[in-house]
């Protein structure tokens, strides 16, 4: 009886999965939507021309959460990341800036390690200060990886940017 109540949530966890094959992702209010309007949530998969897979996103709510991969034309592995959230950072953020979403960003190619950190934005005018970045990046260096980036975004612009690589 206890396996089929584990089989039965594996099948049920399973099949409320969404996957979006090669969407069309449109940003509005700071999330991500498909072509057809619906949120994203789920594992996002682009494909190349021959049918191989060039990269999965998971996304929850319409904000990128979890695991991704980026790959060659032959399917070898060129990036490896994954999206969390750190509370603490988000506070820190959000006690200077109004944010829909601050992200993490864990990630590597090959042997070189980076995070960055995604800020959505809620007004596009916001000036983002030389001094709030000093400390979001004493707070990040508890991660110990040196090469970082912040990315200040409100839907499809960019803000500011800035890499310490």
């Amino acid at each position: 009886m206890k396996n089929y109540i584990v089989l039965s949530l594996f099948i049920l966890f399973h099949s409320c999965t969404q996957i979006f094959k090669d969407p069309e992702i449109h940003i509005k209010d700071n999330k991500s939507y498909d072509s057809l309007g619906r949120l994203l949530s789920g594992k996002v998969q682009y494909y190349y021309q021959n049918g191989i897979m060039s990269s999965y996103f998971v996304y929850k709510n319409g904000i990128p959460k979890g695991d991704w991969r980026l790959y060659d034309l032959t399917g070898n592995e060129i990036q490896r990341g994954c999206n969390f959230d750190d509370p603490d950072f988000e506070s820190l953020v959000s006690k200077r800036y109004k944010v829909d979403y601050v992200i993490l960003n864990k990630w590597s190619e090959g042997d070189i390690r980076f995070i960055t950190a995604y800020v959505g934005l809620k007004n596009k005018t916001t000036d983002v200060s030389n001094d709030s970045m000093t400390d979001f990046t004493n707070y990040l260096n508890k991660y110990k990886i040196k090469n970082m980036e912040f990315l200040f975004l409100h839907n499809n612009d960019t803000i500011y940017n800035r890499k310490i690589w």
